[in-house]
């Protein structure tokens, strides 16, 4: 299969990378000689002087026999361009790396259809997501995102006092989210073998991201982040906050920009926002941050988030997390005493990657207390039309999700799959191959 990537960045030289390690053929295309030199250099890549906006340039990359384009220059309008032109040219699949927030629809990171794109995604959303990951880390043993980053699978422990104590667990949770399976004596079950939730289970609930903090409320999980202090109010800022906008968790936006911060108080229930510039030390002394469980500096300039992040540990604060926009420096920085590092062009290219190539790559995520992992797969073309209850499923594999077009749909066995769903499975390691074949229609 041939791939093109126009523009040579950071987000353009892995995704070329990661592509050419899977023995595909990859064509870069970029205005600067100099970098396509240090890209043939380094990876098994064919290079493409030129303008990803010209048609004498996408014709010569072979745009027409394409399998999939990522348009991922540092322009969105280029970015948007190049993808409508590649499609109408006869590119199969194309996705756009578009910075600006203001250019989607929604909140999410991902959205699919847009200017007949397969897909765009936003850095910065996409980074505030991770790092949604990482601190519920911090509490729950169990945490993937899923979908496009529009939802999340976690693993709540059911303790002692927990009101889901001998409560069904196909019981309801709020916001679209659901108990899918249950982790037992070291064995995954799917819900429906499950009658009462009991001491010790782990559940495994599906949930769109945004919903999650309610439906481990509803399971009684009280969360230990009692004070999260996020800097910056930009679009990562913001689409951290109103993943813990409820009253569980006391959360303090800071954003140095007046008018700015005012705008944004207007959107929030229970998130504070502060006209305050939350890198400085005498700022951070005056909100007492010692007291605050997390802090994330999610500006634009790593260097003011590298700095905010080690004063905030100096003064107290236990978990720090950051945003930065280069590559390269994540070890780097944690082992600076820095809890998680994201890397705005690192998750972009590892998203636009998984986003497409599901078949191309067997990735599994073990599953804690448990022999089974978790995979996401896409249905492929000759796939479709079938419905769940056609697959001869394994015994040890369970359907933990069912989306489409980045929506969670609820999982129905009569339900028909179509070509680009999203099916995520629990399994034994050794199923996965298998499972493959089966979503493919091959079995």
């Amino acid at each position: 299969m041939r791939f093109i990537v126009i523009g040579a960045g950071e987000v353009g030289r892995l995704l070329a990378r990661d592509l050419s390690g899977l023995k595909q053929d990859v064509v870069v295309i970029d205005v600067d000689p100099e970098v396509l030199a240090r890209i043939e250099e380094e990876i098994d890549a064919m290079t493409l002087l030129g303008q990803g906006t010209h048609r004498d340039v996408l014709e010569q990359a072979g745009v027409s026999g394409a399998e999939i384009v990522f348009a991922t220059t540092p322009n969105d309008a280029t970015n948007l361009v190049a993808g409508a032109l590649c499609r109408e040219m006869g590119a199969r699949h194309v996705a756009a790396r578009v910075v600006d927030p203001r250019f989607f629809r929604t909140t999410s990171p991902v959205e699919r259809g847009v200017l007949g794109l397969d897909v765009v995604m936003c850095p910065a959303r996409l980074a505030s997501s991770q790092i949604l990951t990482r601190i519920r880390r911090l509490e729950l043993p169990f945490v993937a995102n899923i979908t496009e980053f529009s939802a999340q699978v976690v693993m709540c422990p059911i303790e002692g006092g927990s009101r889901m104590v001998n409560e069904p667990a196909s019981s309801s949770l709020p916001g679209g989210a659901a108990v899918r399976a249950v982790v037992r004596d070291g064995m995954l079950r799917g819900v429906e073998e499950i009658q009462r939730l009991d001491v010790g289970d782990q559940a495994l609930i599906v949930s769109p991201t945004e919903g999650v903090t309610a439906a481990l409320e509803r399971m009684g999980r009280v969360s230990s982040i009692k004070r999260l202090v996020i800097v910056g109010g930009g679009s990562s800022g913001q689409s951290l906050a109103r993943s813990y906008d409820t009253k569980s968790t006391q959360v303090q936006l800071l954003e140095i920009d007046r008018a700015r911060a005012e705008r944004l108080a207007a959107g929030f229930e229970h998130v504070r926002v502060l006209a305050a510039d939350g890198t400085h030390p005498d700022v951070l002394r005056d909100l007492q941050i010692d007291t605050a469980q997390a802090l994330a500096s999610l500006t634009h300039e790593d260097e003011l988030n590298l700095t905010t992040a080690l004063l905030a540990r100096q003064l107290g604060v236990p978990h720090t997390f950051i945003a930065v926009g280069r590559t390269g420096y994540t070890e780097i920085f944690e082992q600076l005493g820095i809890d998680g590092v994201v890397s705005r062009p690192e998750i972009t290219a590892r998203a636009m990657g998984a986003f497409f190539l599901k078949a191309l790559q067997e990735r599994h995520t073990a599953i804690p207390h448990s022999h089974h992992a978790m995979a996401e797969l896409m249905v492929p073309k000759s796939g479709a039309g079938r419905v769940l209850a056609d697959l001869p499923l394994p015994a040890q594999a369970h359907v933990l999700a069912h989306a489409r077009r980045g929506a969670l749909l609820e999982v129905d066995p009569k339900r028909s799959l179509e070509e680009g769903d999203a099916l995520v499975f629990a399994a034994l390691p050794r199923l996965l191959k298998n499972l493959v074949r089966l979503v493919a229609g091959q079995g």
